[in-house]
């Protein structure tokens, strides 16, 4: 199912350390995070969507440690995969917080066209890819609202039925 995917291996103690504590089935906060996934699997499949953005005003809010727990918890929903995207292209930190090194990000798909399959990252976690790594760049926002972002952004959201992006 991944082997168009890069795999990379998670430490869980570095995983949990930086407070992605979803990854622990026995996590007391896990729960939370369920009651905020189910919350968002009704509001979205009563509109056909399936695009969650998680934002806040200011940096270091939590806006990483939310995405990353919240798409492990859809993860483990039975009937849902998930492509988490870091689309923070000013301070790539998703795969900073999961503990693991990678070279490519969005920015590599939308300035040096570079295929998508070379980007996606899968973390050993059945249900999860990801898209983070890679460079920075100041210009985010003409980026993100550039014609290859939104036609990413319709592929993402209707390649899978089942996937949450």
């Amino acid at each position: 199912v991944y082997s168009e995917s890069a795999r990379v291996e998670l430490d869980p103690k570095t995983v949990y350390e930086n407070r992605c504590v979803c990854i622990a089935p026995d996590a007391p906060e896990l729960d939370f995070y369920k009651v905020l996934r189910t919350k968002i699997q009704h509001l979205t499949c009563l509109k056909g969507l399936n695009t969650v953005m998680i934002t806040s005003p200011q940096p270091g809010e939590g806006k990483t440690v939310t995405a990353v727990n919240l798409a492990l918890t859809f993860a483990m929903a039975y009937n849902q995969t998930v492509l988490l995207v870091d689309c923070d292209l000013r301070r790539q930190n998703i795969h900073k917080v999961l503990g693991f090194e990678n070279d490519l990000n969005l920015i590599d798909y939308l300035i040096d066209e570079r295929p998508l399959s070379e980007l996606i990252v899968w973390p050993g976690i059945d249900k999860l890819t990801l898209i983070s790594g890679g460079s920075t760049i100041d210009s985010s926002a003409e980026l993100l609202g550039s014609p290859r972002m939104q036609n990413l952004m319709g592929e993402l959201k209707s390649r899978y039925p089942d996937r949450y992006v």
